[in-house]
């Protein structure tokens, strides 16, 4: 029995951080940052071994020494942000918690007029127009804003968004909208300023044409549109010998509709030669939501990798929490109790919570004979774990993009404070693939063969289908 690779769960942990105002103790929030990472994080020691060591000592100091003199919370998650990409790691995240929206006439004038001011100049916009890359001028997709990007570093940026263009009462043209710090391959935390003026941070990508998966539309760049449409589940016959089945999340509360169109399609499951699994975008779950799938790719035993979890006070909390989930099979908890009370007797250890196994099923259906699966940079964590067992079988062929790569530490524990909005989000497993060199993280899970953008991936799958009948 495998209990859930990824879940989110939270505790509330009490320290006093001034940090629920836009004012914060930056520093005693970042010192509680690194407590709680050094201590809990299941990927820790792997990613601070030699020279890393070293790194890592060096870009903390630098962190703490920002911290003493940063006040704002968004700066200061924005550094902290700027910390946890040391690691890289797709299950770490700082976010933030019930953001409140500023009503008091007062308190919005003040933020108004603390705002930053920057004059641009006709032939710098002129220029904007038609410069290449991430500078630009930028609209938000209902127009509301038009703001234009330009390089201007500080401590805590390296770009900086200025209205050119407000139908918003509260923003006036020459205010600075939004800021961008470049934390490599055109992923930038950006400091993004609401229609109050209140800061906030988050993280924003950059595609060659917009920022932020298409909410500021760079101008004169032409956005080519998604031949992908994501659905939760979806199932249609494409021909004669090929069905399609899209499954947008493995998520527990994705599971039962899941399991039920699986149910509803068995007969052409069992009829039809050819299967297409669509998981583009699916970016994980839970391992049972995707064991009704199985025995339709089945061919030959599947031999499982096990998985350790960092025996932490706080990581046996965080576990015993989700006890409380609703869609949590009986099983899962019963497993959970089980690997916790091991856990309580090896604090600092890692307890090994999945062993090594293999999963033999009494037959292999004759149906689907060949099974292709599309997968693309945004699969992750549970749909890795999926791809791992799937791919043994020798009907199943994988084409599309590589994965994300964030499987080998896993299972989220969330952190909330209750003094500040903080939340952050960390892994308390490590898989045992890594000993034997086979981790994907950042590299992720290869596809046997490669689509480009431009192409319709589903018809790529079934030429590839028609051509290896």
């Amino acid at each position: 029995m495998r209990v859930l690779r990824i879940v989110a769960f939270s505790v509330l942990c009490c320290f006093p951080l001034a940090c629920y105002t836009q004012d914060c103790d930056c520093e005693a929030a970042s010192l509680f940052l690194k407590q709680q990472v050094e201590n809990n994080y299941s990927g820790f020691k792997d990613k601070t071994q030699g020279e890393n060591k070293r790194l890592y000592n060096d870009f903390t100091a630098q962190l703490l020494a920002k911290a003493k003199t940063t006040t704002k919370l968004h700066y200061c998650i924005g550094l902290q942000k700027e910390w946890l990409s040391f690691f890289q790691d797709g299950h770490m995240s700082l976010n933030e918690n019930q953001i409140p929206t500023v009503t008091d006439s007062l308190q919005l004038q003040k933020m108004i007029q603390e705002t930053e001011r920057i004059t641009l100049k006709k032939q710098t916009l002129k220029k904007l127009k038609r410069q290449k890359g991430i500078e630009g001028i930028y609209s938000t997709v209902d127009s509301t804003y038009t703001i234009a990007l330009i390089k201007q570093q500080s401590e805590y940026r390296d770009y900086v968004g200025i209205i050119v263009q407000s139908k918003s009462p509260t923003w006036k043209e020459g205010e600075v909208k939004l800021e961008l710090k470049s934390i490599g391959n055109d992923n930038y935390i950006a400091y993004a300023y609401y229609r109050d003026h209140s800061g906030h941070v988050t993280n924003y990508h950059f595609d060659g044409t917009s920022l932020n998966n298409g909410a500021w539309l760079k101008m004169g760049a032409k956005k080519q549109e998604s031949l992908f449409q994501w659905k939760p589940v979806d199932a249609r016959k494409l021909s004669d010998s090929t069905l399609y089945l899209q499954i947008g999340s493995f998520d527990p509360w994705n599971a039962t509709a899941i399991d039920s169109i699986i149910q509803e399609k068995a007969p052409l499951l069992q009829s039809l030669p050819n299967l297409i699994i669509d998981v583009r975008t699916n970016e994980g779950g839970a391992d049972f939501a995707y064991s009704p799938l199985i025995p339709y790719l089945y061919s030959q035993p599947i031999k499982g990798i096990g998985v350790d979890v960092l025996a932490s006070e706080d990581n046996i909390n965080a576990w015993l929490a989700i006890l409380a989930e609703p869609d949590l099979p009986e099983s899962t908890k019963d497993a959970i109790l089980r690997m916790t009370d091991i856990m309580k007797k090896n604090i600092g250890g890692f307890v090994s919570i999945v062993p090594d196994d293999t999963l033999t099923l009494d037959e292999v259906k004759p149906y689907p004979k060949q099974v292709v699966i599309l997968i693309d940079g945004r699969c992750a964590s549970t749909t890795e774990q999926f791809l791992f067992n799937a791919t043994q079988s020798s009907k199943v062929t994988v084409i599309g993009k590589p994965t994300k790569g964030v499987i080998d530490y896993a299972n989220v524990r969330d952190v909330i404070f209750p003094d500040s909005r903080i939340i952050l989000s960390y892994a308390t497993t490590r898989s045992r693939r890594i000993d034997i060199g086979l981790g994907v993280e950042n590299k992720g899970i290869q596809p046997q063969v490669t689509l480009n953008e431009k192409e319709d991936w589903i018809k790529a799958a079934i030429r590839f289908l028609e051509k290896s009948h």
